[in-house]
């Protein structure tokens, strides 16, 4: 039973880059669809997910509305506490 438990945790590590993927884009389109259904105007084009916890962080983003917000950036961030934040470019 041991054995089994080291390998079953070895495959569950094997699969985290996969599973936080998954999750950033779930996030990624709940967040676009509560922008679209909320009566508030929104801005942004990008909506980037960086997740504090997972081991190698990388950043990933994912274009929605390429039209708004003009020539630069627009930005908005929403602070969650404990120095973790969700950035809307």
């Amino acid at each position: 039973m041991s054995e089994v438990t080291g390998k079953l945790a070895e495959k569950g590590k094997a699969q985290m880059a996969f599973v936080f993927d998954k999750a950033a884009k779930a996030l990624a389109d709940n967040l676009d669809m509560l922008a679209k259904n909320n009566e508030k105007v929104i801005f942004y084009k990008n909506i980037a997910m960086v997740f504090a916890n997972e081991a190698g962080q990388s950043q990933r983003m994912f274009t929605y509305n390429k039209s708004l917000c003009g020539e630069g950036p627009c930005k908005l961030e929403i602070p969650f506490g404990n120095d973790r934040f969700l950035t809307i470019l």
